[in-house]
Order: C-alpha cells, then structure tokens, then sequence
C-alpha cells in the first residue's frame, strides 16, 4: 500500500531522499530511518541520531505568509522549543525510541530564533508544536519573554505534572500564554497506576 516510511526524526531524511530520488545523489541506503520493501525483503535504514533544535527552527521568508495556514484571527505561527517527553515512562509509549526520550530545549539560541520572527515577520502568535512542554523549561521561555518585552501569544501542549503550579502558570499568562493542552487518560489512580503516568487523579483534578 505504501512504497516506504521513514521512522524517527525526518528533516535530515527528507533532504537525503531528495537528493536520492530526485537529484539522482547518492542511493536509498543514504537515507536515515527508511523502511521499504526491496525485491520483496524488508529492508530497514538505521535511523539518524536526534537533529538539534536550535538548527531547524522554522524558515518562514521563502513563501508568502498568506499562503500558510491561519486561524481565526489570521494569525499562526509554528514553533518547537522542544521534542520528546520530559516524562517518558508511560507503558503505552515507545519510550524506547530515541524521538521519544530525546527532550531537549534549543535554549537561548532557539529563543532568539522565535525573536526574529516576531520582529522581521511581525509574527505574534504561536503555536507550539512540543508533544510536551516541561514545565521547567517554559519557565525559563516565559522569563525570558517578559525579559525581552516581546509582544506574543502562544499555546503549548503540557502533561498533568506536580511541577506545574499555580505561580508557573501566572508567569506564563504574563509571557503571553493563552492555552495550555493537557490529556488525561483516565480518573482511576489504578489504571493511572497501571499506565506508569506518574500522577494521582487528585493532581490532575487540582
């Protein structure tokens, strides 16, 4: 049905499958992470290791902004100020891959990166494409944002965690945050338990 897929991070592998298919550079075998069927054998590339944050945020000067998808209010931005989960022990999760566990911040560098795209794009609302946001890290974004005196609204994707506490989420409000997506797999502590989710349903009710 399918004539291959890559697994794990793809910005590097889409690059090499270009060059392979299109520029005729180089072999399928160059591309990291692909799964195809060759001859009727299941061949799988090794994957490529984890892609630093701070080197891909996203480039939007090539295309009219027009041309990207808009909310409502005509304003949308896409952003990553992390990858993976901070959590990563869930027993329906492959924590064992490596865009699963890998949760690093591109930090100031990556920051500086979102300021460029509200000052030179007049970019001023994003959303954050992290699967989850530690609460941590959006500590440091939000202090830094308040810093910085930029004039931005945002959404991120967060998991029910102790570490979110009221004093987090009011600095976040300062620094523009308008939404935070939680998902909450069950109101039993014993399933909770028995999915490895690290919370009681107390938590997630507070």
């Amino acid at each position: 049905w399918i004539d291959g897929m890559i697994a794990g991070d793809g910005e590097l592998s889409l690059e090499r499958l270009y060059k392979a298919r299109v520029l005729s550079q180089g072999t399928l075998d160059s591309v990291p992470g692909l799964i195809r069927l060759e001859k009727g054998r299941l061949r799988r590339n090794s994957p490529a290791p984890p892609f630093p944050l701070g080197e891909i945020a996203p480039e939007y000067r090539h295309f009219p902004k027009e041309n990207y998808y808009q909310n409502a209010s005509g304003e949308f931005g896409g952003f990553r100020l992390s990858r993976g989960c901070s959590w990563a022990k869930c027993a329906f999760c492959r924590t064992e891959d490596e865009f699963i566990r890998h949760a690093t911040s591109g930090g100031e560098e990556l920051f500086c990166k979102l300021r460029s795209l509200v000052r030179d794009r007049g970019q001023r609302f994003f959303v954050f494409g992290d699967d989850e946001a530690d609460p941590e890290m959006l500590e440091r974004f939000a202090s830094w944002v308040c810093r910085e005196k930029l004039d931005i609204r945002w959404s991120v994707n967060v998991r029910v965690d102790p570490r979110l506490t009221l004093e987090r989420c009011l600095l976040f409000r300062r620094a523009g945050c308008c939404r935070l997506v939680m998902g909450v797999e069950s109101c039993s502590d014993r399933l909770l338990g028995h999915m490895r989710k690290g919370i009681t349903w107390n938590l997630a009710e507070r």
